[in-house]
């Protein structure tokens, strides 16, 4: 009996590993650096081939026995709406309405951390990003792990007041900035905030990096 529980949840990993998708991050609405290396990645079938597709550039690629595969296609000019496929055995799914342009990462305790509708002419912010059609918003879960994790459990979000009213002020008002730029008028912006209040700064470095660092100079919690 055990050795078929065992044999039921390992033929359910199998079948998850193989779902054809991207990997979580990658969703409908994203934004993805101008003029650089367009890095893709997700799950298909173990040792498959599958087709990506993005704009007029399409590339293949064989998943790993675990069903993971990666790819990097040629640096892309500022531009957008774009869709991306990824293809396999006569299935495929998609993500739709993504932008080449400026991606920045707003990181940092909680004067990162506090949203736009905290803040002084945050209201009057929240309403011109909402106006903007070209800048797209991220936000990363807070939570801690003692390990690199796959899963963000997050997606890229329009500009609204629902999902900009906790968005970091910084990057809101950061966003407005740029876009007053005429320089940058044209170019799509991508605003990811991955920030968490009152976190140590050990919280924040790879474990490989305090290794010679005292013991009893190190935070032993995230806070």
């Amino acid at each position: 009996m055990t050795f078929r529980i065992l044999l039921a949840v390992f033929s359910l990993h199998l079948a998850n590993a193989a779902e054809l998708a991207f990997q979580s991050g990658f969703s409908n609405g994203m934004v993805l650096q101008r003029e650089m290396p367009v890095s893709l990645s997700g799950t298909g079938a173990p040792n498959s081939e599958l087709t990506i597709t993005l704009a007029s550039q399409s590339q293949s690629v064989k998943a790993d026995t675990d069903g993971h595969w990666s790819l990097t296609l040629p640096a892309m000019k500022a531009g957008g709406p774009f869709t991306v496929t990824a293809s396999q055995a006569g299935k495929s799914v998609k993500l739709d309405d993504l932008l080449i342009g400026d991606v920045w990462v707003c990181s940092g305790q909680s004067n990162m951390q506090m949203g736009l509708a905290e803040a002084i002419g945050g209201e009057n912010a929240i309403a011109d990003l909402t106006r903007q059609t070209t800048i797209r918003f991220l936000e990363i879960p807070r939570g801690g792990a003692d390990s690199p994790e796959q899963e963000i459990k997050a997606e890229w979000k329009h500009a609204n007041p629902e999902t900009l009213s906790k968005f970091s002020a910084v990057g809101g008002f950061f966003a407005e900035h740029l876009r007053r730029d005429p320089s940058l008028a044209e170019v799509p912006l991508g605003i990811i905030n991955s920030s968490f209040g009152g976190t140590s700064i050990e919280a924040w470095t790879p474990a490989a990096s305090l290794a010679d660092i005292p013991k009893e100079q190190i935070s032993g919690s995230m806070f």
